[in-house]
């Protein structure tokens, strides 16, 4: 690293920890290597990106600018998104109109998915983002719901109907 740009103040006396200074954003503030330095799964640059795992993401892909990036799996015990941008609730305006379940079939017949969730191609290639992921995702969930719902006053409907057949037959 250069001296110049970076510097290291142990605090103990008041109870802090240790601040990295640095004054080049492009310089990695923090390194943890392996033993023969080949590899370095945890750097932290001065402009706050970090990276964890073997490798980065490749500088053609769609995330490669992400402030924070994995190579590999993700544990936790809670993951908490506090900006999502849509929410399926729109499903239940009244002036919200289901798609024909014929227009439906007809879509992934031909596309091999449902519309509005992207296909396997897209997803390998950009990867997902999982809070619009879970928006759709359950927007096609309460989309069921309307279907069944509408369904069951169709059957409803035709038990009334046909009881009344039955009935007017004896």
């Amino acid at each position: 690293t250069d001296a110049a740009n970076t510097s290291l103040d142990i605090y103990t006396a008041a109870g802090k920890g240790i601040r990295f200074n640095t004054y080049n954003n492009t310089m990695p503030l923090i390194s943890v290597a392996n033993s023969n330095f080949a590899t370095s799964p945890f750097t932290v640059y001065g402009n706050g990106n970090a990276y964890f795992g073997a490798q980065r993401i490749q500088n053609t892909h769609i995330h490669a600018n992400s402030e924070f990036q994995f190579w590999g799996k993700i544990a936790c015990k809670e993951l908490v998104v506090v900006d999502p941008t849509k929410w399926a609730d729109f499903v239940f305006n009244p002036t919200y109109k289901l798609t024909p379940l014929n227009e439906v079939e007809a879509y992934y017949l031909k596309n091999k998915h449902l519309k509005d969730v992207p296909s396997e191609a897209e997803v390998k290639e950009n990867g997902i983002n999982t809070t619009e992921m879970d928006a759709t995702l359950l927007q096609k969930v309460e989309e069921l719901y309307l279907y069944i719902v509408e369904q069951n006053k169709r059957i409803e409907k035709l038990e009334a109907k046909n009881k009344l057949l039955l009935e007017a037959k004896k």
